[in-house]
């Protein structure tokens, strides 16, 4: 799972427990929310059945800024309204934070400062939002799903504050074609609505990027490009190579050039990748670009400790390729250390499987 930033700090875990206890005793006691359900669909995958949905909160709701939980009136989280568009092993609440429960009180008292006040609006609040992957495929990919349920284009549409202290997602929001949209990053603690629209969606990855590479005028038909990348992750970013020095000599020799996407603005990325036909990347966010392609031909080497987690199940990124009929691999190396967070920690690739990998692409 991507990590928090500092600022979103997790609280105790005891503390968290005695939390939920608390919104659950309040739902117990309080009148059910009206809810109404504009779109469900199931849908059978490889991990069991996942169900779809569009739903709307029918009657006075806010969005808790912070957490991005939705509640009620009567005081009512809203679990669901943080349900990630994939699985998870636990409920949402666990792996992030919870709204403090003495928001009950000064929602029934009318005590809570004022929020802003809409009469509908779209939440598009969801956990990890703030990582560029997950606003692609998880925030923004479920915009494909509420147009198609007739969701009015010019409904108020909720981000987190993440939206305006990361300078790419401005970037995103003002170089496509819903610059503008009515977007609302809150300035208060919640978001105050008459109804609020919020779903999960498993439509698959093209279906919701193509509506995003549309919106961005991304181009098609780049097959005549051949360019040949490697994506790096420089700076202070995690999952390095320790043995970069010897990898990119090799790379130099297959006349790869260098790239850190993190370094670069929103359509630099775009015309970077656009035209990449090669592409050998560390295994992280970065790597999200290869949707820049847009089904032109592209092979793709992806990198990552052989201690990651699920070594043997395709990445996201093996999956989108695979929606965009792109040629993916993944090349695996040893960790600096056993007792690295496998998921963070640096590694190093074998220089003679990757020259190998690199022969059979290139002959």
């Amino acid at each position: 799972m991507p990590s928090l930033p500092s600022r979103l700090r997790l609280v105790p875990r005891a503390k968290k427990l005695l939390w939920k206890a608390a919104w659950s005793a309040v739902e117990a006691t309080a009148p059910a929310v009206k809810i109404v359900q504009l779109h469900a669909r199931r849908v059978t995958e490889q991990a069991g059945e996942v169900l779809e949905y569009v739903r709307v909160v029918d009657e006075p709701a806010i969005i808790e800024t912070q957490t991005g939980y939705i509640i009620s009136r009567r005081g009512v989280l809203l679990e669901e309204s943080l349900q990630p568009n994939g699985l998870l092993p636990n409920a949402p609440w666990r792996y992030g934070g919870l709204p403090d429960p003495s928001i009950v009180r000064c929602l029934r008292q009318g005590l809570c400062p004022e929020p802003q006040r809409f009469k509908r609006v779209v939440s598009l609040r969801h956990l990890w939002e703030w990582n560029y992957f997950v606003f692609y495929l998880d925030v923004l990919g479920k915009l494909n799903l509420l147009d198609s349920v007739g969701i009015e284009p010019d409904t108020p549409i909720v981000l987190g504050r993440y939206a305006k202290e990361l300078p790419w997602t401005q970037q995103i929001l003002n170089y496509s074609d819903w610059h503008g949209r009515h977007w609302v990053i809150p300035e208060s603690d919640f978001v105050s609505a008459d109804q609020v629209v919020y779903c999960r969606t498993r439509q698959n990855f093209k279906e919701r990027l193509d509506l995003i590479l549309d919106a961005l005028h991304v181009p098609q038909q780049m097959d005549q490009f051949t360019d040949r990348v490697f994506l790096n992750r420089g700076g202070n970013s995690m999952r390095r190579l320790t043995n970069q020095d010897e990898i990119w000599e090799i790379l130099l020799r297959f006349k790869f050039r260098m790239v850190d996407s993190a370094q670069m603005s929103i359509a630099e990325q775009i015309e970077v990748f656009a035209k990449t036909r090669y592409l050998v990347a560390l295994h992280g966010a970065g790597l999200t670009n290869i949707i820049f392609r847009r089904g032109a031909p592209l092979n793709v080497l992806e990198l990552q400790s052989r201690l990651y987690p699920s070594p043997n199940k395709m990445t996201s990124f093996g999956m989108i390729s695979q929606a965009y009929g792109y040629h993916w691999e993944r090349l695996t190396g040893e960790p600096e250390s056993v007792s690295d967070d496998p998921q963070h920690g640096d590694f190093c690739i074998s220089p003679s499987a990757l020259e190998e990998r690199l022969s059979r692409w290139f002959g």
